[in-house]
């Protein structure tokens, strides 16, 4: 392959090419659905850990 003697990393991790640091980026972009989902989830999360904890300090269902 040409040009593999240009790609390095550094002791951090970082990528080069050519001598260039290279920066890797993606944003995620969610439509309103996926979004209204994802609140829906987290809230799920947080209740049923909120349960959990309460169960383990003896409070609530037995």
């Amino acid at each position: 392959m040409e040009g593999v003697d240009q790609l390095g990393v550094d002791d951090e991790g970082n990528l080069y090419w050519a001598g260039k640091r290279l920066e890797v980026a993606r944003t995620i972009t969610l439509n309103t659905f996926q979004q209204a989902i994802a609140v829906i989830g987290v809230l799920t999360a947080v209740a049923v850990a909120l349960v959990e904890w309460l169960r383990f300090f003896g409070y609530g269902v037995r």
